[in-house]
This record gives structure tokens, sequence and C-alpha cells, in this order.
């Protein structure tokens, strides 16, 4: 009897842990659970021994004790067992609701029924509150992961234009790195052709300031010429002068005819010598006009600055040393005509038919002489004008040359600013350089985004499918679960 007594009050004792525990922890619920209904088995095994106990008892002669004590165990069993059933009833329900959560899509819209106003009854109440917040906790999960979901497809699809944007920024910075070696390239080329520019440019300087030496100098030999002519000229007035006094004097004077004959004779053939070196100065005198108007067209378009002037310039002393010369042989053959003639003018003092034909020629040679006087005249108005143009052409040789000094100070002002520019093509195209590296670094950043973006749309799809797995709306099926429980 004792024995029964304390397995009823160990199976009491275990009832009041199995609600504790219920309150405490859901696993060791479950578990002490199934030990519990082990001790419910044990009722049957129990009630034989009261029969054995009873039967016992009785034949011992205690049978109104017997009756008793029988009487009070079945009712302590009875009311166990009603207990026991009840439990049972309400832990199945327990069971049931939590293999409904934890198998299928997890079920969170069960609710136990709170009618009864015992420990199980606010033991169901504390369950539904629970699981109210499991499924408030895990609305709010799916309301949160499709938020997270929105965002992140917004993220993705920013990515997805922010990869591409980048890939145009970087054909672009590429492109404009390609230019901008190219504009590289194109500067440093510019900057050897100036300097080869600004190398011709002190050449033509050196040479304008050489050309000008050249013209100073053909300007005083032009001078030099010019006084030259002067005196050719003036002796060309004394021999017209000394011609005009042998006319004087063939007029007064008279010699015999054949004395004048001879001596008409040796004046003719002087004269023609005159006359053949006359032409000879009048030939050198065209030339020499010829060469002057070629001296001052070269002047004037200034071919190879002035270089072909010198030349027209020695020719035109070549040949004023040629007239020179023919007109010293003049006034030495005049010298000799006149003697001669003052011979014939004592021999042939009445010869007037020779003295007059002596008297025509020596008109003819004053003619000459005056043509050669008028054409010396005009070379030297010529020359005159050469001189002239030489001091034009000096002029604006100085003005070129003081052109050519500010063009290079120009050019040296121009040279430093390309050096300048070269420097900030340089450093632009290193700024640039470093624009690409930025550049990649951000591509390799926006990448990096895009794969994490996409690590965390499978991560969202995952928690999305399990957060799918609980039912979190109270359906008709739901609702005829509960009235079943």
């Amino acid at each position: 009897a004792k024995e029964v007594v304390a397995e009823q009050k160990s199976i009491l004792v275990k009832t009041e842990l199995l609600v504790k525990t219920y309150r405490q922890d859901e696993s060791d619920f479950t578990s002490f659970a199934r030990e519990f209904q082990k001790d419910i088995h044990k009722l049957p095994r129990l009630s034989q021994k009261l029969n054995t106990l009873i039967t016992i008892l009785s034949k011992r002669g205690h049978v109104s004790l017997v009756v008793l004590t029988s009487f009070m165990l079945m009712i302590t069993i009875f009311v166990i067992y009603i207990l026991l059933i009840y439990i049972r009833k309400s832990i199945g329900r327990f069971n049931e609701a939590i293999h409904d959560i934890n198998r299928g899509e997890g079920d969170l819209t069960i609710e136990l029924p709170t009618d009864s106003a015992d420990t199980f009854g606010t033991l169901s109440e504390t369950f539904n509150l629970f699981v109210k917040k499991i499924r408030e906790l895990v609305e709010e999960l799916k309301d949160g992961i499709n938020h997270v979901e929105e965002s992140g497809e917004g993220i993705f699809r920013f990515t997805e234009s922010g990869s591409k944007d980048i890939e145009d920024i970087m054909k672009k910075v590429h492109e404009i790195n390609i230019n901008a070696d190219a504009q590289k390239t194109n500067v440093l080329k510019t900057i050897e052709m100036i300097h080869e520019v600004f190398d011709l440019m002190k050449k033509v300087a050196d040479d304008i300031e050489k050309e000008t030496v050249a013209i100073t100098s053909t300007s005083y030999t032009m001078k030099y010429m010019v006084r030259r002519f002067k005196l050719i000229a003036e002796n060309s007035s004394k021999v017209d002068e000394s011609a005009r006094e042998l006319l004087d004097v063939a007029k007064s004077g008279g010699v015999t005819v054949k004395e004048t004959l001879e001596s008409i004779r040796e004046i003719q053939e002087d004269s023609a010598k005159i006359e053949d070196i006359v032409l000879v100065i009048s030939s050198i005198a065209e030339q020499t006009n010829l060469l002057a108007m070629n001296a001052a067209i070269e002047a004037a378009h200034a071919g190879e600055y002035g270089k072909g002037f010198a030349v027209v310039a020695d020719e035109v002393r070549k040949l004023a040393e040629n007239s020179s010369e023919a007109s010293k042989e003049i006034i030495t053959l005049i010298k000799r005509t006149v003697g001669k003639i003052k011979v014939s003018a004592d021999l042939s003092n009445h010869s007037s038919e020779a003295l007059q034909t002596i008297l025509d020629d020596t008109e003819l040679t004053v003619n000459f002489v005056k043509e050669v006087t008028t054409g010396m005249d005009e070379l030297i108005d010529d020359a005159n004008d050469i001189l002239e143009s030489i001091d034009e052409l000096n002029e604006i040789t100085l003005r070129v040359k003081e052109s050519a000094e500010q063009s290079r100070e120009k050019g040296e002002t121009v040279l430093e600013a390309v050096h300048e520019v070269k420097t900030y093509a340089v450093n632009i195209t290193e700024s640039l350089q470093e624009q690409v590296k930025h550049s990649e670094s951000i591509a390799g950043n926006v990448q990096s985004l895009s794969d994490f973006t996409h690590l965390n749309k499978k991560f969202v799809e995952y928690l999305k499918s399990l957060s799918e797995r609980f039912k979190t709306q109270m359906d008709t099926k739901g609702l005829e679960n509960v009235e079943k429980m």
C-alpha cells in the first residue's frame, strides 16, 4: 500500500512539474511529457496491485477497513485518472499545435481555446500570446524582407546602370587619355618646329645684318661712281670747249692746200678713231644705262636680299673704267689733232675749202662730244636714282631688321609660352592617367558593389523563402482547426 501511495504521489509531483516545465521551457516540456505518459501507463499495474492488496486484507478479516481503503483508493484513482485524461488531452493539444507550427508551412495562425479558468487555460492564453508575438514578428520580418528586396532591386538597377555608366566613363576617359597623349605629341612637335622657326629667324636676322652692310657698301660704291661720272662729264665739257676753241682757231688760220690736205688726211684718220672711240663711249653709256636699269630693278625686287646688285655694281664699275680710258684716249687724240690742225693752219692758210671741211668735221666732233656729255648727264641722273633706290632699300632693310629683332623677341616670348603649354600638357596627361587609375578603382568598387548586390539578392530570396514557410494570415481552414481543438 505504501508503494502504491508513493507512486501516486510521484505522478502528482510530475504533473505539477509538467505544468511548470511548460511555462519555463517548451523543449523540456515535450520530453518530460513523454516520460509522464509512461507513468500514466503504470496506472493499470497499480490497480492490479490494489486488487491484490484488497484480496490479502480480506483474507485476514479486515473487511471494513479494506472496503473503506479500497473505496478511497478507487476514488483517488478515479480522480487521478480523470485528471490524467484532462492533462493528457491538454498536453495533446499543445503537442498538436507545436507540431503544426514545426511541420509544413509553419502555421502561426493556430490558437488554443482559453475557455477554462485553470492552469491550462492560463497556459493556453500564454501560448496564444507567444504565438501572436511570433506571428507579428514574422509579419514584420516579411515586411522588412519585402522592403529589403525592393531596396535591393533598386540598388541592383542602380549598380547595373552605374556599371554601364562607369564603362562609358572609362571609355571616354581612355579616349581623352589617348587624345591627351596625341595632343602632348603635337605640342612637342610644335615646340620643335617653333625652335626651328626661331633658329631660322636668327639666321634671317644675321642675313639681314649682312645685307645691310652690303647695301651700305654698295651705296658708297655708287656714290663714288657718280663722282667719277661727274668727273667724266666735266672732262667732256672741257673737250667740248677745246673743240670749240679748235673751231675758232680753224676759222682764224689758213694753210696751203697740200699741207692742209695732208693734215686733213691725218685729221680724218684721227677723226675716224675718235668716232670709233666715241661709239665705244656711246655703247658703254648705253650698256651702263641698261645695267643701271637692271640694278634698279634688282634693287626694287630685292631678290636674294640684293645679292645680284653687287654684280651689277661691278659691271658698272668696269664700264666706268672703260669710259675713263676712252676719255683719256679721246683727250690724247684731240691734242694730237689740235697740234696737227695748228700745223695745217700754218701750212694751208689759203685752203678755204679744206678749212671749211675741217670746220664741218670739227662741228660734228663738237656735236658728238655734246651728245657724250648729255649721255653722261643722263647716266648721272640714273645713278642718282639708283642711289635714291639704294637709300630706300637701306631704309627698308633697316625696318626689316627692326621687325626681325621684334619677331625674334616675340618668338622668345612665344617659345616661353609654348614651354609653359608643354608643362601644362604634361601635367594634364599625368592628371588624366591618375583619373584613369581612380576610374578603374571606382569601376572595381562598383563591380564589387554589384557582386555584393547579387549576393544580397540571393540572401533576401532565401530569407523570403524561409519567411513564406510561416503562415501568418488566418483562413477558414485555420478556424476549423481551432474549433476542432
